[in-house]
């Protein structure tokens, strides 16, 4: 019948009775991750990166519960560095005062930022994150 939705028309083969698609049919669609809840790769070598170090500071009786309660899920940010060019990062840890502890994934490191106008500036302290915070 024309001009009517598919799901009403009737079928020889159904004894005519309507037509309706079965039930669940349709494409099967995969659910797109949540970027808020889904962490990306990057954050979590970050997270991965953190676990382990915490992990060899409680063997080394090394552990400082200061950093411990100051990590936070890692959260995108962009960071300035020298030269004006910025790259995104992850910020791993509560700013302590005007300092703060990223995630640099392009280079696979941790490093200490400040807090600017503009926006977190690199100062050149780079490493671990535990080493990083502990430096301020």
């Amino acid at each position: 019948m024309k001009g009517q939705p598919p799901h009403s028309q009737k079928g020889a083969a159904t004894g005519g009775q309507p037509i309706r698609p079965p039930t669940g049919a349709g494409p099967t669609r995969r659910a797109k991750p949540d970027p808020n809840t889904t962490p990306h790769p990057d954050a979590q070598t970050a997270q991965r990166l953190i676990r382990a170090e915490l992990q060899q500071a409680e063997h080394q009786q090394d552990q400082d519960p200061e950093f411990s309660a100051a990590l936070i899920p890692p959260r995108k940010i962009t960071v300035n560095f020298a030269g004006g060019f910025t790259q995104p990062c992850y910020l791993v840890a509560r700013p302590k005062g005007p300092y703060s502890v990223v995630y640099m994934p392009k280079a696979g490191y941790f490093s200490l930022c400040v807090a600017s106008m503009f926006g977190p500036v690199d100062i050149g302290v780079h490493g671990r994150a535990m080493d990083c915070y502990a430096s301020v």
